[in-house]
Protein backbone atom coordinates (compact mmCIF):
# COMPACT_ATOMS: atom_id res chain seq x y z
CA UNK A 1 0.00 0.00 0.00
CA UNK A 2 2.96 2.56 0.90
CA UNK A 3 4.37 1.37 -2.33
CA UNK A 4 1.20 2.56 -4.35
CA UNK A 5 0.91 5.58 -2.22
CA UNK A 6 4.52 6.79 -3.19
CA UNK A 7 3.84 5.57 -6.92
CA UNK A 8 1.18 7.59 -7.00
CA UNK A 9 2.49 11.02 -5.32
CA UNK A 10 5.56 10.55 -7.72
CA UNK A 11 3.52 10.05 -10.61
CA UNK A 12 1.57 13.24 -9.87
CA UNK A 13 4.55 15.26 -9.32
CA UNK A 14 6.42 14.19 -12.59
CA UNK A 15 2.87 15.16 -14.99
CA UNK A 16 2.91 18.47 -13.02
CA UNK A 17 6.73 19.31 -14.26
CA UNK A 18 5.10 18.67 -18.12
CA UNK A 19 3.45 22.02 -19.91
CA UNK A 20 1.30 21.97 -23.30
CA UNK A 21 2.19 24.24 -26.10
CA UNK A 22 -0.78 25.64 -27.14
CA UNK A 23 -1.97 25.08 -30.90
CA UNK A 24 0.83 26.60 -33.75
CA UNK A 25 -0.83 29.21 -35.75
CA UNK A 26 -1.50 28.39 -38.58
CA UNK A 27 0.61 29.90 -41.64
CA UNK A 28 -0.48 32.42 -44.08
CA UNK A 29 -0.38 30.86 -47.85
CA UNK A 30 1.88 31.95 -49.67
CA UNK A 31 1.60 34.30 -52.65
CA UNK A 32 -0.61 33.04 -55.79
CA UNK A 33 -1.32 34.59 -59.17
CA UNK A 34 -5.08 34.97 -59.41
CA UNK A 35 -7.27 35.78 -62.85
CA UNK A 36 -9.49 38.82 -62.64
CA UNK A 37 -11.81 39.58 -65.60
CA UNK A 38 -13.03 42.98 -66.34
CA UNK A 39 -15.76 44.51 -68.66
CA UNK A 40 -13.72 47.48 -70.55
CA UNK A 41 -17.26 49.15 -71.17
CA UNK A 42 -16.60 49.21 -75.11
CA UNK A 43 -19.97 46.62 -75.41
CA UNK A 44 -19.92 43.53 -73.31
CA UNK A 45 -16.24 43.39 -74.33
CA UNK A 46 -13.85 41.88 -71.27
CA UNK A 47 -10.01 40.90 -70.72
CA UNK A 48 -8.50 39.17 -68.26
CA UNK A 49 -5.56 40.38 -65.97
CA UNK A 50 -3.27 38.26 -63.97
CA UNK A 51 -3.02 39.67 -60.54
CA UNK A 52 -0.69 38.71 -57.26
CA UNK A 53 -3.35 37.87 -54.46
CA UNK A 54 -1.08 38.26 -51.16
CA UNK A 55 -3.04 40.61 -48.69
CA UNK A 56 -1.04 43.85 -50.31
CA UNK A 57 -2.04 46.02 -52.51
CA UNK A 58 -1.21 45.68 -55.94
CA UNK A 59 -0.66 48.84 -58.67
CA UNK A 60 0.13 46.43 -61.58
CA UNK A 61 -0.27 42.84 -63.47
CA UNK A 62 2.19 40.06 -62.72
CA UNK A 63 3.89 41.27 -65.90
CA UNK A 64 4.36 45.11 -64.93
CA UNK A 65 1.63 46.44 -67.29
CA UNK A 66 -0.75 48.72 -65.26
CA UNK A 67 -4.71 47.85 -64.21
CA UNK A 68 -6.11 50.41 -66.89
CA UNK A 69 -9.96 51.23 -67.10
CA UNK A 70 -12.89 49.37 -66.60
CA UNK A 71 -16.44 49.45 -65.54
CA UNK A 72 -16.59 46.37 -63.32
CA UNK A 73 -14.60 43.33 -62.23
CA UNK A 74 -15.33 39.86 -61.42
CA UNK A 75 -12.73 36.92 -59.58
CA UNK A 76 -12.27 34.34 -62.26
CA UNK A 77 -11.01 31.94 -59.68
CA UNK A 78 -12.65 30.69 -57.05
CA UNK A 79 -11.79 31.23 -53.18
CA UNK A 80 -10.39 34.11 -53.99
CA UNK A 81 -11.84 38.17 -52.79
CA UNK A 82 -10.43 41.41 -54.29
CA UNK A 83 -11.15 44.86 -53.74
CA UNK A 84 -9.89 47.95 -56.17
CA UNK A 85 -9.18 51.25 -55.08
CA UNK A 86 -8.85 54.32 -57.54
CA UNK A 87 -5.89 55.49 -55.88
CA UNK A 88 -2.11 53.71 -55.86
CA UNK A 89 -2.08 53.79 -52.18
CA UNK A 90 -5.48 52.11 -51.36
CA UNK A 91 -7.39 54.85 -49.58
CA UNK A 92 -10.40 55.36 -51.53
CA UNK A 93 -12.48 52.00 -52.05
CA UNK A 94 -13.51 51.59 -56.18
CA UNK A 95 -17.12 50.14 -56.17
CA UNK A 96 -17.64 46.90 -53.37
CA UNK A 97 -15.84 43.67 -53.04
CA UNK A 98 -16.18 41.20 -56.02
CA UNK A 99 -15.11 37.22 -55.79
CA UNK A 100 -15.84 34.61 -58.53
CA UNK A 101 -19.85 34.91 -57.57
CA UNK A 102 -20.53 38.76 -57.37
CA UNK A 103 -19.26 41.26 -59.58
CA UNK A 104 -18.42 44.55 -58.39
CA UNK A 105 -19.34 48.08 -60.61
CA UNK A 106 -17.39 50.73 -60.76
CA UNK A 107 -19.56 53.05 -61.84
CA UNK A 108 -23.42 53.76 -62.70
CA UNK A 109 -22.71 55.13 -65.69
CA UNK A 110 -22.31 51.10 -67.83
CA UNK A 111 -23.52 47.57 -66.88
CA UNK A 112 -20.54 46.34 -69.12
CA UNK A 113 -23.45 44.84 -71.64
CA UNK A 114 -23.54 44.93 -75.78
CA UNK A 115 -24.69 49.21 -75.16
CA UNK A 116 -22.25 50.51 -73.22
CA UNK A 117 -19.22 52.82 -73.82
CA UNK A 118 -15.45 52.85 -73.06
CA UNK A 119 -16.08 56.34 -71.91
CA UNK A 120 -17.84 55.21 -68.88
CA UNK A 121 -15.00 53.09 -67.74
CA UNK A 122 -12.90 53.75 -64.42
CA UNK A 123 -8.90 53.89 -63.81
CA UNK A 124 -8.43 51.60 -61.69
CA UNK A 125 -5.36 52.79 -59.15
CA UNK A 126 -4.83 48.70 -57.27
CA UNK A 127 -6.16 45.79 -55.90
CA UNK A 128 -6.04 44.59 -52.83
CA UNK A 129 -6.66 40.69 -53.45
CA UNK A 130 -6.41 37.25 -50.67
CA UNK A 131 -7.93 34.18 -50.01
CA UNK A 132 -11.36 34.45 -49.02
CA UNK A 133 -10.93 33.56 -45.35
CA UNK A 134 -8.51 35.52 -44.77
CA UNK A 135 -9.43 39.01 -46.90
CA UNK A 136 -11.32 40.93 -43.61
CA UNK A 137 -7.79 40.82 -42.20
CA UNK A 138 -5.53 42.23 -44.58
CA UNK A 139 -7.69 43.77 -47.81
CA UNK A 140 -10.70 43.98 -45.40
CA UNK A 141 -8.76 46.99 -43.23
CA UNK A 142 -7.90 49.07 -46.31
CA UNK A 143 -9.27 52.14 -48.00
CA UNK A 144 -12.15 54.27 -46.44
CA UNK A 145 -14.69 55.34 -49.19
CA UNK A 146 -13.76 59.16 -48.95
CA UNK A 147 -10.73 60.89 -50.25
CA UNK A 148 -7.56 61.04 -48.37
CA UNK A 149 -4.90 60.73 -51.10
CA UNK A 150 -7.18 60.12 -53.71
CA UNK A 151 -5.14 62.61 -55.51
CA UNK A 152 -2.55 60.13 -55.89
CA UNK A 153 -3.17 58.00 -59.01
CA UNK A 154 -1.80 56.16 -62.19
CA UNK A 155 -1.38 57.86 -65.14
CA UNK A 156 -0.91 55.29 -68.61
CA UNK A 157 1.34 56.15 -70.59
CA UNK A 158 2.41 55.31 -74.33
CA UNK A 159 5.98 55.13 -75.75
CA UNK A 160 5.67 55.06 -79.45
CA UNK A 161 9.31 54.23 -81.03
CA UNK A 162 10.54 52.58 -84.56
CA UNK A 163 8.77 50.08 -86.57
CA UNK A 164 5.80 51.66 -84.93
CA UNK A 165 6.25 50.17 -82.19
CA UNK A 166 3.86 51.05 -79.10
CA UNK A 167 4.15 50.44 -75.35
CA UNK A 168 2.37 51.33 -72.25
CA UNK A 169 2.28 51.24 -68.84
CA UNK A 170 1.37 53.40 -65.67
CA UNK A 171 3.15 56.29 -64.23
CA UNK A 172 2.33 57.52 -60.63
CA UNK A 173 0.57 61.27 -60.28
CA UNK A 174 2.84 62.38 -57.66
CA UNK A 175 5.28 64.92 -59.14
CA UNK A 176 8.24 62.80 -58.87
CA UNK A 177 10.53 61.30 -61.21
CA UNK A 178 9.70 57.85 -61.80
CA UNK A 179 12.82 55.50 -63.10
CA UNK A 180 10.55 53.98 -66.16
CA UNK A 181 10.66 49.98 -65.86
CA UNK A 182 9.59 46.96 -68.09
CA UNK A 183 7.63 47.19 -69.85
CA UNK A 184 8.62 51.24 -71.01
CA UNK A 185 12.39 50.83 -70.60
CA UNK A 186 14.85 50.23 -72.83
CA UNK A 187 12.42 51.82 -75.64
CA UNK A 188 13.91 53.96 -78.81
CA UNK A 189 11.10 56.79 -77.97
CA UNK A 190 10.01 59.08 -80.79
CA UNK A 191 6.99 60.06 -78.57
CA UNK A 192 5.19 59.93 -75.76
CA UNK A 193 1.77 60.31 -74.79
CA UNK A 194 -1.43 60.02 -72.19
CA UNK A 195 -3.24 56.81 -73.09
CA UNK A 196 -5.14 57.45 -69.34
CA UNK A 197 -5.85 59.55 -66.78
CA UNK A 198 -8.10 60.11 -63.66
CA UNK A 199 -7.45 63.60 -63.87
CA UNK A 200 -5.39 66.29 -65.69
CA UNK A 201 -2.02 66.34 -65.54
CA UNK A 202 1.33 67.57 -66.99
CA UNK A 203 4.19 65.60 -67.50
CA UNK A 204 7.64 65.49 -68.37
CA UNK A 205 9.71 63.17 -70.03
CA UNK A 206 13.51 62.99 -68.51
CA UNK A 207 16.96 62.00 -69.67
CA UNK A 208 20.18 61.14 -68.43
CA UNK A 209 20.66 63.11 -64.68
CA UNK A 210 16.64 63.98 -64.91
CA UNK A 211 17.37 66.19 -67.81
CA UNK A 212 14.33 67.04 -69.56
CA UNK A 213 13.32 65.75 -72.71
CA UNK A 214 10.18 67.17 -73.33
CA UNK A 215 6.52 67.75 -71.74
CA UNK A 216 3.17 66.19 -72.43
CA UNK A 217 -0.41 66.47 -71.47
CA UNK A 218 -3.58 64.85 -72.32
CA UNK A 219 -4.24 65.71 -75.97
CA UNK A 220 -0.63 66.97 -76.55
CA UNK A 221 2.31 64.96 -77.40
CA UNK A 222 6.04 64.79 -76.61
CA UNK A 223 7.19 64.27 -79.86
CA UNK A 224 10.98 64.01 -80.45
CA UNK A 225 13.37 64.67 -84.25
CA UNK A 226 15.20 62.03 -83.42
CA UNK A 227 14.53 58.33 -81.10
CA UNK A 228 15.50 59.25 -77.62
CA UNK A 229 16.23 56.95 -74.39
CA UNK A 230 13.91 58.18 -71.97
CA UNK A 231 14.81 57.23 -68.42
CA UNK A 232 12.41 58.67 -66.42
CA UNK A 233 8.92 60.78 -66.10
CA UNK A 234 7.13 62.79 -63.53
CA UNK A 235 3.52 63.62 -63.96
CA UNK A 236 1.77 66.50 -61.85
CA UNK A 237 -1.67 66.93 -61.17
CA UNK A 238 -2.78 70.33 -63.47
Amino acid sequence: MQYSIATAITTILLASTFTFAAPAAVPRAASTTINIQEKTGDGDESIQQTIVSNGKLQTTQTNGIGLGSAVNALVVDSGFTCQAFSDAKGATKLGSTFDSTTTASFTDASDGEVDSNASAAVAIGSVCCDTTALFASTCGKLGSGSGSGSDVFPVTIQIDGLDELATQGDIVADGKPHALTAPLEGQDALSVSIVHTHEAVNCEALGNKNAKLGAFSVGKDATFKKPVDIKAITCTVA
